[in-house]
């Protein structure tokens, strides 16, 4: 989970987190993979900018994804959601949904 707040504090978010994505490497060191949805956060001036693009695996999206219509979110939140479910899923073996 370092990883992912390293990330998250250059001001990205990844969009994409769930289990299929984590990747032990030799050591048993948890790695994160698959960037091709992360969105830089922040615009040039440093104000953080919201999205409106429904991306991600379905079974780790946070609500504010599954409601219809033009409701903007936060990246970041949206990260941190997906790595609740993450963990869930980590200790109990099923989905929280």
């Amino acid at each position: 989970m370092a990883g992912v707040f390293y990330f998250q504090s250059r001001g990205y978010a990844h969009r994409d987190i769930k289990l299929e994505n984590f990747l032990l490497d030799q050591n048993f060191s948890v790695k994160l993979c698959d960037f091709g949805l992360c969105k830089k956060m922040t615009r040039k001036d440093g104000t953080k900018k919201l999205l409106k693009t429904r991306l991600g695996t379905l079974g780790y999206s946070a609500p504010e994804l599954r409601n219809s219509g033009e409701q903007r979110y936060d990246g970041i939140k949206i990260d941190i959601f997906s790595l609740g479910v993450t963990l869930f899923m980590l200790l109990t073996g099923h989905c929280p949904f």
